[in-house]
């Protein structure tokens, strides 16, 4: 029985260990786990990301992550975009 827990458990800790991957493919992978869609990511330069998440992380925290490589986000009625000319429609911004 104890093996069983210790599965289940690391189970529900289950993390994601990213090593300078395309910030593209993180911002891909995270959409499908949290089920936002990006209308644009044609604005996100080169960047890479290393970083390590939780399964379970929420969609602010996912918002972090990608703000302090340095990019900004926009938000518009759920959907996601990394270029600037969709802030003029945008409502929130998210620095």
């Amino acid at each position: 029985m104890n093996g069983d827990f210790e599965q289940a458990s690391q189970w529900a800790n289950a993390v994601c260990e990213y090593k300078d991957v395309p910030l593209t493919e993180f911002v891909w992978q995270m959409s499908r786990w949290h089920g936002f869609t990006v209308k644009n990511m044609k604005c996100i330069s080169n960047k890479l990301i290393s970083t390590t998440v939780c399964y379970r992380i929420n969609r602010e925290k996912v918002c972090a992550v990608i703000r302090d490589v340095g990019v900004l986000m926009y938000e518009k009625k759920g959907m996601i975009s990394f270029c600037s000319e969709d802030n003029r429609e945008s409502r929130t911004a998210m620095k």
